[in-house]
């Protein structure tokens, strides 16, 4: 009588969850790079021109346009480095994922890039770079009245109340 244990099917549906597990959480954090993306890109267009406010922090319009024009290079930068590497080095690429490609070169480069050195940039306070705020004038000076008389001291006596 021989023994034959093949049986792998716990382990193998195991690893199964666990890959299964890993992928689902490999495309929520890329969906919310994404939104975090198209957001800050429509945060960076409203400080385009002057500076923005957000909680504490303060966007420049540099710090906007610099946003976005890094994830523009990404756009286009990473399908351009794929097709490189489809011509010299036979990489298999499946250009129906185009758009896809181009969406995570932005999110790379405007995102990934300001997660890398923007901590770099702003070292100095960034209240300086906000415009003026108007200054409330102090109320006018009333003029002084001058300090009531007073009556030399003089000490009491028994006939004081029949003055």
């Amino acid at each position: 009588m021989s023994s034959n244990n093949n049986d792998n099917s716990g382990a193998a549906m195991a690893i199964g969850v666990v890959v299964a597990a890993a992928y689902v959480m490999a495309i929520a954090f890329a969906v919310v790079i994404v939104v975090l993306a198209i957001v800050l890109t429509i945060i960076a267009f409203m400080a385009w021109n002057r500076p923005l406010r957000v909680g504490k922090m303060v966007i420049t319009p540099a710090e906007a346009r610099q946003f976005v024009w890094r994830g523009w290079i990404g756009f286009w930068a990473l399908p351009f480095a794929l097709a490189l590497g489809n011509i010299f080095l036979g990489w298999p690429i499946n250009w129906d994922y185009l758009f896809y490609y181009m969406l995570a070169g932005y999110c790379a480069g405007s995102i990934g890039i300001e997660m890398l050195f923007g901590d770099e940039e702003r070292q100095g306070p960034l209240v300086e770079y906000l415009p003026p705020q108007p200054q409330i004038p102090p109320p006018p000076k009333q003029p002084e009245l001058p300090a009531p008389r007073r009556e030399p001291f003089r000490f009491a006596s028994w006939d004081d109340e029949e003055n």
